[in-house]
């Protein structure tokens, strides 16, 4: 999915586009971010030639709740079963086979 991140009076605004539009927005003078979102299993094949380390799944999607004091929720975050829904963004740990 490709995306397009800029302000207007003050208010961010995201827009969907497509793979083409990103590609003409990468180098820009409109002060627009075009932004490319990778799954974590297509991050993977990408760097095939190198070993995975870790994966880290931060910037949760969902508000946080009372229970939060209780739980270590960025632990929870990235459960296998869980990351792939409730996290945003991750970062990737790898070195070079």
């Amino acid at each position: 999915m490709y995306e397009k991140h800029f302000l207007d009076t003050g208010n961010l605004i995201v827009e969907v586009i497509t793979e083409n539009e990103f590609n003409q927005l990468v180098v820009n003078n409109e002060n627009i971010l075009p932004i490319h979102h990778f799954t974590i299993k297509r991050l993977t094949t990408m760097l095939s030639d190198f070993v995975i380390e870790d994966t880290i799944v931060f910037h949760e999607l969902y508000p946080r709740t009372f229970f939060d004091s209780f739980l270590n929720r960025d632990v929870i975050l990235n459960f296998p079963f869980i990351r792939n829904f409730a996290g945003r963004d991750v970062c990737v740990l790898a070195r070079k086979k």
